[in-house]
């Protein structure tokens, strides 16, 4: 996916579509993200049960052994080409004792004329179970160490 100031580089749908790189072509094609192996997926979702009733619960704080975290790896995605980039889909995703209960849906788009790109993610979840608690999105490894570029990263959220 390219435009005038940057270009980002993709995996096929054998590892996910992780991203492996972006490359600033205004600055002396510096690559400010680099994710060579792939290894990390597009992104990770984690749901978790609601506590049970009478249970005590703090916020912000979850049961871990209530939780569970979906990653991108082995399941079955495709691509799509939209305006300006791409729309990269996970249909019917497993939970447990739950199949077919979650649909993920990310889109990037590099829009001519601009330099930031635009990483967009739909979470559809059927689950009568699990809820999603927390997603990361894009997930992209070794960014610019502190203080060494210009580069702006939200990625992770509770929900």
């Amino acid at each position: 996916l390219q435009n005038e100031a940057m270009v980002i580089f993709f995996a096929g749908s054998d590892r996910e579509f992780a991203c492996l790189g972006i490359e600033n072509l205004t600055g002396g094609k510096e690559r400010f993200v680099q994710n060579s192996d792939g290894a990390f997926g597009l992104w990770q979702l984690q749901f978790a049960e609601p506590p049970k009733p009478g249970a005590l619960r703090l916020t912000g704080v979850l049961d871990t052994s209530r939780s569970v975290f979906l990653n991108p790896n082995g399941q079955r995605c495709h691509y799509q080409r939209i305006a300006d980039g791409y729309r990269f889909l996970w249909e019917r995703l497993d939970l447990p004792g739950e199949p077919g209960v979650v649909d993920v849906i990310c889109e990037v788009t590099l829009r001519s004329g601009k330099s930031y790109a635009e990483w967009n993610i739909e979470v559809r979840n059927r689950s009568k179970k699990y809820g999603l608690w927390e997603y990361s999105y894009p997930r992209l490894r070794q960014v610019f160490a502190p203080g060494s570029g210009d580069a702006m990263q939200i990625g992770r959220a509770h929900v």
